[in-house]
């Protein structure tokens, strides 16, 4: 359902980590895009709020999979798909 698009990933490095932004598709159409400034903060999804909810909702489910933590999951989700991207395959 979401994938990352590997082609639009982008990476900065900064004083205090690595910021990137990278287009996130839902049955492969651009919907948003998910960022981290690189700073210490999480990782979010800029998208609409139908499609948040749609996400919200695979986290949970991916997290029950995986045998983590639902709560507040989405920043671990919104990573995994980074990884999955950049063909980094496991549950961490």
């Amino acid at each position: 359902m979401f994938t990352v698009n590997p082609k639009r990933i982008n990476y900065l490095t900064t004083s205090r980590g690595v910021a990137f932004t990278a287009e996130l598709l839902k049955n492969g159409k651009a919907i948003g895009t998910i960022e981290n400034q690189g700073n210490g903060g999480w990782t979010r999804s800029v998208v609409d709020n139908e499609h948040q909810k749609d996400i919200d909702t695979a986290a949970v489910e991916l997290a029950e999979l995986a045998n983590r933590s639902t709560v507040n999951c989405n920043e671990w989700y919104l990573n995994h798909l980074i990884d999955i991207a950049e063909n980094i395959n496991e549950f961490v």
